[in-house]
C-alpha cells in the first residue's frame, strides 16, 4: 500500500519529479508523506481539499518517503508531512508538519491565477 491522498497523483521517481513538477510551468504543491505516519493520514483529507479548491491554477502531488527516499533526501524532509511549494521547477516555501489549512490558503490565496 502506498502513501495515498485521494484525488491527487503519486510521484513514483526521479522521472516522475522531472515530467509532473521540475518542468511544470506555474506552482506545484507537493506533500511529502508516509503509510507508518499517523500525521500523515490525518494531514491527507486536508491537503486533498486543498487540491480540490485550488487544482484550477495549482497542480498537487503526492511522494512517499518510503518509496522515494532519495526525492526525501534531496529534498531535505525531515519532519512529515512536510509540504513543498515549487514555482517553475525551485522551491519557494516549505510548511513542515503544518495542519491547518489556512497556513495554506494564506499563501495559495496570494498566488497570480492561472
Amino acid at each position: 500500500m502506498s502513501y495515498r491522498v485521494e484525488g491527487v497523483s503519486e510521484i513514483a521517481d526521479e522521472k516522475d519529479l522531472r515530467a509532473e513538477v521540475l518542468d511544470r510551468r506555474g506552482y506545484t504543491a507537493v506533500v511529502f508523506g508516509a503509510d507508518w505516519c499517523p500525521d500523515c493520514r490525518r494531514f491527507a483529507p486536508t491537503f486533498s481539499s486543498l487540491a480540490e479548491q485550488y487544482g484550477g491554477g495549482l497542480a498537487f502531488f503526492r511522494v512517499s518517503t518510503q518509496r522515494c527516499p532519495d526525492l526525501e533526501a534531496r529534498y531535505e524532509v525531515g519532519l512529515i508531512p512536510t509540504v513543498l511549494l515549487f514555482h517553475d521547477a525551485q522551491v519557494v516555501r516549505t510548511w513542515e508538519f503544518v495542519e491547518d489549512p489556512a497556513a495554506y490558503r494564506a499563501v495559495f490565496d496570494q498566488l497570480p491565477a492561472g
